[in-house]
């Protein structure tokens, strides 16, 4: 047991796992999914797959990204094999292992509950599990034993797939023991099982994708951002260098906002010089790039501040601490432009015979279009335009009536 760890954060457990010697490497914040390709993330991902990473390199990643979840490569590397038990609406794994006289295997395991309510079960290195096998649509079961698949480890969390009750994030978690206890002296050895055969029949369920035409037409899938503005020839003819141009720009673009947003420094700022700093000090949680340079933010900044001004709606998407979505309509009171707030519980359907800001004359009350529908404003709840761009607006008192 580690005694010198009482209070823990993401950063402090990647710190602890490396030291374990587990193989582990970020994903994307409060879900399950990987870096994208390039990243600095993804690029941790592959050094994790044949060396153990470095005190610098987590650290390092941790210290920007400190809200990054945890997984880890199980497998001989790692000295860990674990058993992936998905809950899902038509399937148990739990209940796969109990027909198949295996229900043994839940007692004996290491036990992490996690968000979407199934198990994972880890136990000592051993070579009677596949190195990875995918049947959890038809069993229930995953097999982790290599770098073919990865684990999340607690306290990581992420929102349930069939949650109910919006965008909750919940951890992963050992049972038993807190994440700072965890040791691999701990785990129990794989126990004898009836048919060893068991879980090498599950198959490897991977299904590759089928092979297409698509080197005759090396474009066809990018977002239009990546290609040419204006330009109305067939993809098959743009030229890699135009698309690579665009795909450039609009990374920087997108890493600027995103290195503001997603580390929650500041949503924007009317501040040129600050709003550079800023992002050549900081990084993308959510795309997991390196910080900006200065010269690269200075270019990818221009505009933004005033584009946010002029900008009809401001979305605040959901986050640890509110589980709703909230909108802001850009409203001029008093000569003064203010963010007000959209109170979707009064909303109704429109046929499109009254104007887009149309004012009740039963009550007085304003409504503006949003997505085809009538919503009323909140004036009780207004915050003006330039004071809230360096900052976050707060959240309303009766926070029910007001979501999405």
């Amino acid at each position: 047991m580690n005694r010198g760890i009482t209070e823990y954060t993401l950063a402090t457990m990647a710190g602890y796992y490396q030291s374990q010697g587990l193989r582990i490497f970020p994903v994307r914040p409060g879900v399950r999914e990987p870096y994208k390709l390039a990243s600095w993330g993804d690029k941790l991902r592959k050094s994790s797959m044949v060396r153990l990473p470095t005190v610098d390199q987590i650290h390092d990643f941790w210290d920007i990204y400190p809200e990054a979840n945890i997984a880890f490569f199980p497998g001989p590397e790692s000295r860990v094999s674990v058993i992936d038990l998905d809950v899902k609406k038509h399937v148990d794994g739990r209940e796969t292992l109990k027909r198949n006289g295996l229900g043994f295997l839940i007692d004996a395991a290491l036990k992490v509950h996690t968000p979407s309510g199934g198990l994972h079960l880890y136990f000592k290195y051993t070579t009677t599990l596949p190195d990875y096998a995918n049947a959890a649509e038809t069993h229930g079961i995953d097999i982790r034993n290599s770098t073919k698949g990865y684990i999340l480890l607690p306290p990581s969390s992420a929102v349930p797939k069939y949650s109910q009750g919006g965008n909750t994030f919940v951890e992963y978690r050992f049972e038993g023991i807190e994440p700072y206890e965890f040791q691999k002296d701990l785990l129990p050895d794989f126990p004898d099982i009836p048919n060893p055969d068991f879980f090498h029949q599950l198959g490897s369920g991977s299904s590759r994708r089928k092979k297409t035409n698509s080197k005759k037409r090396p474009y066809a899938e990018l977002p239009s951002t990546y290609l040419p503005p204006g330009s109305f020839r067939a993809k098959a003819i743009w030229s890699k260098e135009a698309v690579d141009k665009n795909r450039r720009r609009e990374k920087n673009k997108n890493a600027i906002k995103g290195q503001l947003g997603n580390s929650k420094i500041v949503q924007l700022t009317n501040n040129q010089k600050k709003l550079q700093q800023l992002a050549s000090e900081r990084g993308d949680a959510y795309e997991g790039e390196k910080p900006l340079t200065l010269k690269q933010a200075k270019k990818a900044a221009k505009g933004i501040v005033k584009r946010a001004k002029k900008q009809r709606f401001l979305v605040i998407p959901p986050s640890r601490n509110w589980n709703f979505t909230r909108v802001y309509f850009n409203y001029v009171i008093g000569r003064t432009k203010h963010w007000v707030l959209l109170n979707f519980k009064n909303k109704f359907e429109s046929d499109g015979s009254i104007p887009d800001l149309w004012i009740s004359p039963e009550n007085g009350t304003t409504y503006v279009r949003y997505n085809s529908e009538m919503v009323p404003l909140n004036l009780k709840e207004k915050y003006p335009v330039d004071r809230y761009i360096d900052k976050d607006i707060p959240p309303p008192i009766k926070h029910r009536l007001y979501y999405q």
